[in-house]
């Protein structure tokens, strides 16, 4: 449960003929990025290709934005009608996400590594969305702190190594502005631990969304760097 000072920082209830909308501002960040999420989607699909890596992007974009679109509606603004693990909707869809942007970087990485260590990648890639539904089947770990743990370890320790060490073997430019999200995600990421908060209407919350929709138009961006041929990726 959120402490006293976590629930006085949160954005107060709007009212529509009776009808309580809880923290406005913070679902319709989350909207906003989960809108853009959608947009990545669908202008990466619009690419005729079958480069893999680009096919596991795209439905991390995907599915993150359903998640984050869900997270803001159930999560935030009908929560005085539904229960916290409605919540559940946006942090299983992110794990899931993640899993996905971490399968198509092992693929990237495939024809650089030896068949052992390819063979470890992908476990891990498997592995991890599922620790993450196992702990979050556990009373013990139904909390967000679940979500920004796994968070963690898919940007930091998982996906900012496996692109760094693509731009160094290939030189690729969009593995290089990948290298540059995952950096910029440190932002948002302390920000957040931190609370910093300008007023209600602008709280935590509020600014690491925005923050992060600016890291996902920088994957975007990044993305749009892998189109045009199929990335060499281990058969």
């Amino acid at each position: 449960m959120p402490s006293p000072a976590e629930l006085s920082i949160l954005n107060p209830s709007i009212y529509l003929n009776g009808f309580e909308i809880r923290e406005i501002v913070t679902s319709l960040t989350d909207v906003l990025t989960a809108s853009i999420c959608l947009f990545s989607y669908f202008k990466l699909s619009k690419a005729d290709t079958d480069d893999r890596f680009l096919r596991n992007l795209r439905f991390y974009f995907l599915i993150m934005g359903v998640g984050l679109l869900a997270g803001g509606i159930f999560g935030h603004a009908l929560q005085a009608y539904l229960t916290v693990k409605w919540k559940w909707a946006g942090w299983i869809s992110s794990a899931v996400a993640f899993g996905f942007f971490v399968w198509g970087a092992v693929d990237l990485v495939s024809p650089y590594v030896s068949d052992t260590v390819h063979k470890i990648l992908k476990l891990w890639a498997i592995l991890q969305p599922t620790l993450f539904l196992t702990l979050l089947a556990s009373p013990d770990f139904q909390t967000f702190d679940l979500v920004k743990v796994n968070s963690t370890v898919a940007v930091s320790a998982t996906l900012l190594p496996l692109f760094f060490f693509h731009w160094i073997k290939t030189k690729h430019p969009g593995s290089k502005l990948m290298v540059f999200a995952f950096l910029y995600a440190l932002i948002p990421g302390v920000q957040y631990n931190l609370k910093l908060s300008v007023s209600q209407w602008l709280n935590y919350h509020d600014i690491s969304h925005l923050l992060m929709a600016i890291y996902t138009v920088m994957l975007y961006r990044a993305g749009k760097k892998f189109e045009g041929k199929v990335t060499p990726v281990r058969a």
